[in-house]
């Protein structure tokens, strides 16, 4: 379960990392794993930033990899025990496909739709030490074209977690029409999609969008050009959250203005005017949500019921076993 490494300070408590050994200044003797020290400074332009002095007064140059933060070690030392030969996505149960194809924006020149999905990993992994990962992201070929598809799977209570708060991405995923595979548990998570949608999604959706659209235009200035598949997405999704506000049902298509969906990714609407008429949305948006049928928040008693059923299966499911060497 690999997190983000991240850049240390001087102070900053260090303990050298197991399977790390370091010859003693002047001795014979070597520095053991678990040795506790401090950073003293931090070198630039180098392989081996870090001056580290440890407990016994002894002095050394090392990179980021042989050391953990002191108040991490515990989690930082089970990730590195943890089994890896864990394939989470046999344990996928609902997998569907989010893009222009599934939502009958493309053409002849469309790249390969995203997949998402949900999965259930078996109880003993949540018992054990070693938690399931809450996300997975792939990247693998497509079987036709042999493109990129990326792939991103949320672990079941993670995927809940976020629709609940009006993550786009999941809302997305329960509503595309396009299910590549299912099973009773995926029939049972669909049936309660309604669950999810609130209107906690005009500021997720808002939020998302138009900071995007910021960046886009900052990059602009750097001589950048927005990508316009990305730029059509965005506009798609302020157009079904507006269509939320507007009816209280999810709609991630947007067929209705496909045309001009269309016209941004083939780049026939230029950006500016792709910008003013995501600003225009917004703006709508904004004076519907006073009126909106969409709840105030979320079913969370129906979420939070569905999640424990699930749960209570994953118990039944067999705990995933070495591969002999």
């Amino acid at each position: 379960m690999n997190r983000e490494v991240t850049r240390l300070t001087p102070g900053t408590q260090v303990v050298l990392r197991a399977g790390t050994q370091l010859p003693a200044e002047g001795q014979a003797a070597t520095r053991k794993p678990g040795y506790i020290g401090e950073i003293t400074q931090v070198l630039e332009g180098t392989d081996e930033p870090y001056i580290v002095r440890f407990s016994d007064g002894a002095v050394f140059t090392l990179p980021r990899r042989q050391l953990i933060v002191r108040r991490t070690l515990m989690t930082a030392e089970l990730d590195m025990l943890a089994p890896d030969y864990v394939n989470w996505t046999d344990y996928v149960f609902y997998r569907v496909r989010v893009g222009a194809r599934a939502y009958g924006l493309d053409d002849a020149d469309t790249e390969e739709d995203a997949i998402r999905g949900v999965y259930l990993p078996p109880a003993t992994l949540h018992w054990s030490l070693y938690k399931p990962l809450e996300q997975i992201e792939l990247q693998r070929p497509s079987p036709t074209s042999g493109a990129p598809i990326e792939e991103v799977y949320w672990e079941v209570e993670k995927f809940v977690r976020l629709g609940l708060a009006a993550n786009p991405a999941v809302l997305e995923a329960l509503y595309t029409p396009a299910v590549m595979a299912t099973s009773d548990l995926g029939r049972d998570l669909r049936s309660i999609r309604d669950a999810f949608p609130s209107k906690l999604l005009f500021t997720t959706f808002t939020g998302y969008v138009m900071s995007q659209f910021r960046k886009m235009m900052r990059a602009r200035d750097r001589g950048e050009l927005p990508q316009p598949r990305h730029t059509m997405h965005l506009v798609r999704l302020l157009l079904s959250g507006l269509s939320a506000a507007r009816t209280g049902e999810m709609d991630v298509t947007a067929q209705e203005h496909a045309t001009e969906l269309v016209a941004i990714r083939t780049g026939r609407m230029s950006f500016e005017e792709t910008y003013n008429w995501a600003t225009t949305l917004q703006r709508q948006f904004e004076a519907l949500m006073t009126h909106s049928p969409l709840p105030d928040l979320p079913d969370y008693a129906t979420a939070n019921d569905f999640l424990v059923r699930v749960r209570s299966q994953s118990v039944a499911i067999a705990a995933p076993h070495a591969i002999p060497d």
